[in-house]
């Protein structure tokens, strides 16, 4: 689910892959933090948060991509990273509920499982520190479940009193555009489906969603 598609030596022995069993995260009730979305359930997320705020709690910040986030410029994290040096939880938005429709899914997901106010964004590309995943391993410990990303991170942060930055160069990330706001864009003779307001790849902003994988190193430009 997560990864960086870039050109790799899968030999290297700075790149590990981690696998970790679906019975660990569950009895260790890191579950349902993406059930919402897919039917398999621990989900890819759920072992992100047992390896992160469990296993290996050495990192300040880890930044979390689907594998749909595509990446044009190689170099983009480390002028992300420079710019927003010390934000908790690095996201597109931070919606309060207040400001939007409260029947939202979203909003449901978090029904008895966090006092108000809540918050919500997309998180298919975001950092979380070390600080995040704590909150998060304690809410685990005292709740034994987890309930949707796109409320519970934002929300965690925000009654923990962690700091939340809405990122510019997430402009582009956006949900599954519809028939009627796909943009075609070619990009070195490669058809690519976007929205409609994306009209030109930009330096260091992320695009979502770009589901054919395979062409992400064909589009990946550097600029």
């Amino acid at each position: 689910m997560f990864c960086f598609y870039f050109n790799i030596d899968i030999n290297n022995t700075n790149i590990k892959f981690i696998k970790i069993s679906d019975k660990i995260c569950y009895n260790n009730g890191i579950r349902n933090s993406n059930s919402y979305c897919i039917s398999k359930n621990p989900s890819a997320w759920d072992k992100v948060f047992y390896y992160f705020s469990i296993i290996n709690k050495n990192f300040d910040y880890v930044w979390i991509l689907e594998d749909d986030v595509f990446v044009p410029n190689s170099d983009t994290f480390y002028y992300l990273d420079n710019k927003y040096k010390d934000a908790d939880l690095l996201c597109k938005s931070n919606i309060n509920y207040r400001v939007d429709n409260i029947e939202n899914n979203l909003w449901s997901s978090a029904t008895n499982k966090y006092d108000l106010p809540w918050f919500k964004s997309m998180v298919c590309c975001c950092r979380i520190s070390n600080k995040l995943f704590d909150e998060i391993a304690k809410y685990v410990e005292e709740n034994k479940e987890l309930f949707f990303i796109e409320t519970m991170i934002n929300t965690i942060a925000y009654h923990k009193n962690l700091s939340i930055k809405e990122v510019e160069e997430f402009l582009y990330i956006q949900p599954k555009p519809t028939p009627g706001n796909r943009f075609r864009k070619i990009i070195n003779g490669n058809i690519i489906w976007m929205t409609k307001s994306i009209l030109d790849l930009r330096k260091n902003y992320l695009y979502h969603p770009v589901k054919n994988l395979e062409l992400h190193e064909k589009y990946r430009i550097e600029i």
